[in-house]
């Protein structure tokens, strides 16, 4: 019994590999003729089962948090790229939320900058003695 499985199993992987392009532009075209109905099947299921997600992520954190990190790492330089678009497309809609946020945030920033100026001054100190070395040297050029 194990071994027919194994066959169709072995069968279907190989289906698969040859037909890979195929079958992924069948599905994308699935997806775009299907889009509003699986979205909302999606939050649905979301709905009914939220309990349950919350309880596989507590469960798998660090799982999910490596598999982002193997992601980024994979994609580096085109979610750079989309975070520069994003940024030129919406320069001013950002500045307008820092300006607010720290309207609405400012004595928590001053603390937070704060706090790290006592963690941080030997680091610190070293960032601008770096600093000042290129500076002198920019200067005598």
């Amino acid at each position: 019994m194990s071994s027919n499985k194994d066959k169709i199993k072995e069968h279907n992987k190989q289906y698969y590999l040859q037909n890979k392009d195929k079958i992924k532009e069948h599905n994308k075209q699935y997806y775009l003729q299907n889009k509003d109905k699986i979205n909302e099947h999606n939050k649905q299921y979301y709905l009914q089962n939220k309990e349950h997600n919350k309880q596989y992520r507590l469960k798998n954190k660090d799982k999910i948090k490596e598999h982002h990190k193997q992601y980024y790492l994979q994609n580096k330089d085109k979610i750079n790229e989309h975070n520069k678009q994003y940024y030129l497309q919406n320069k001013d809609k950002i500045n307008e939320h820092h300006k607010q946020y720290y309207l609405k945030n400012k004595d928590k920033i001053k603390e937070h900058n704060k706090q790290y100026r006592l963690k941080n001054k030997d680091k610190i100190k070293e960032y601008h003695k770096q600093y000042y070395k290129t500076k002198k040297i920019d200067d005598n050029k």
